[in-house]
């Protein structure tokens, strides 16, 4: 392995060769190693990365700037009631649901693009079993497009009862509705397989939702490994449990969510662009003012 493509293939090693290969990792790892010849500066976003442009592609140190994904945090934050009308109307329209039902509720929420290596099927699975006789919880999971993975969780949403009532898709999500979505969310999960940093759950802990996420999300592990519950990929009952539990306690919950705010500041985009620019003119990188 040398590369990106190559630690999410490993992350990925356990399916089955045809989803593999359907994935190109080595068509993916090609590109990055002739990208890498030429490049004069990198922004590595993950330590992982960081390592292997290093060790595998020979990219010296002083080369690499860590640039871990910036959140604006002018638009993820915790919204309030009285800014939330155009969303409820938003989430009324896609689920069919009251607007006082949906303010009243306790949303469980991901959002990215319908990709199997999301693993969104494994978050409904915990959800119809961490939902079951919770009345007041809703399942949300925005994401386009409607290829065959959002068909397949249509109809594993169709056959369970608790997913048919209360777990819902809602397709491609309006820019303009993605900041509040993670602003309402009381849960944000994500049971991705492959990831290189996890820009979403990152934007969700600086928006103070509490955060589920797999052990392949290196936000979660290098940031806030304390404060967020890191489940086994893969692991239905895991996910259930960590859900059903911020579900039954909203003290724990509340903590959970103010501690990541607090320990997300360093990922303020503007302060990352300033280190950043700084990194590449370091490198004799003639870079504007912004």
């Amino acid at each position: 392995p040398h590369s990106l493509a190559a630690l999410k293939e490993e992350n990925y090693r356990d399916h089955p060769l045809e989803v593999r290969r359907s994935l190109r990792f080595c068509e993916r790892r090609s590109h990055e190693e002739a990208v890498c010849l030429w490049a004069d500066a990198f922004a590595a976003t993950s330590t992982e990365i960081a390592e292997r442009l290093n060790s595998h592609m020979r990219v010296a140190p002083e080369q690499m700037f860590y640039f871990p994904a910036g959140v604006d945090r002018r638009h993820f934050r915790r919204h309030g009631d009285e800014e939330l009308g155009p969303t409820y109307e938003y989430l009324s329209e896609r689920t069919g649901l009251e607007v006082e039902t949906l303010r009243r509720s306790r949303i469980v929420f991901e959002t990215s693009r319908m990709d199997r290596t999301k693993r969104k099927d494994i978050l409904l699975a915990a959800f119809a079993k961490a939902g079951k006789g919770r009345e007041d919880a809703l399942c949300i999971i925005g994401g386009g497009p409607e290829n065959d993975v959002m068909k397949a969780l249509e109809a594993q949403r169709q056959a369970d009862p608790v997913l048919r009532e209360r777990a819902f898709l809602l397709g491609f999500v309006p820019d303009e509705m993605i900041p509040p979505l993670f602003g309402r969310a009381d849960i944000f999960v994500t049971a991705s397989e492959m990831e290189g940093f996890g820009l979403s759950a990152a934007q969700a802990a600086v928006a103070g939702a509490a955060l589920v996420s797999s052990d392949l999300v290196p936000f979660a592990l290098q940031y806030v490994p304390e404060d967020s519950i890191v489940v086994p990929a893969g692991d239905v009952d895991g996910f259930a449990e960590a859900i059903a539990a911020l579900l039954d306690d909203d003290e724990d919950r509340a903590r959970r969510a103010r501690n990541l705010v607090e320990l997300t500041t360093s990922l303020d985009w503007i302060e990352q662009t300033k280190a950043f620019l700084a990194h590449l003119r370091s490198l004799c990188i003639a870079v504007r003012e912004p």
